[in-house]
């Protein structure tokens, strides 16, 4: 059999990843959500101490910061990126 589809591999599919232009969104709130619960843990562990209830309360101070620093890297983001820009030589 002379068939040239015989031997290729089978066409790469997408599966259960999200298309590209999600990733304007995603790192964004990628980056939102990890920074809150760091900044958040550090500063509720500071200002209460190790609390039998610390978990709960970090909960609830990250659950804040992050509803206020998502939209705020959303819009802070772009401008950072031409900052940048701007102040780094661009490459070859």
């Amino acid at each position: 059999m002379t068939g040239s589809t015989q031997n290729q591999p089978a066409p790469k599919t997408r599966g259960w990843r999200l298309p590209h232009r999600a990733h304007a969104v995603l790192v964004p709130f990628f980056l939102a959500l990890f920074m809150t619960l760091i900044v958040s843990s550090i500063a509720t562990v500071k200002a209460v101490g190790l609390a039998d209830d610390i978990v709960l309360r970090i909960a609830a101070a990250w659950a804040t910061s992050f509803v206020v620093a998502f939209p705020c890297v959303l819009v802070i983001l772009p401008l950072v990126r031409k900052l940048v820009a701007r102040l780094v030589e661009p490459p070859g």
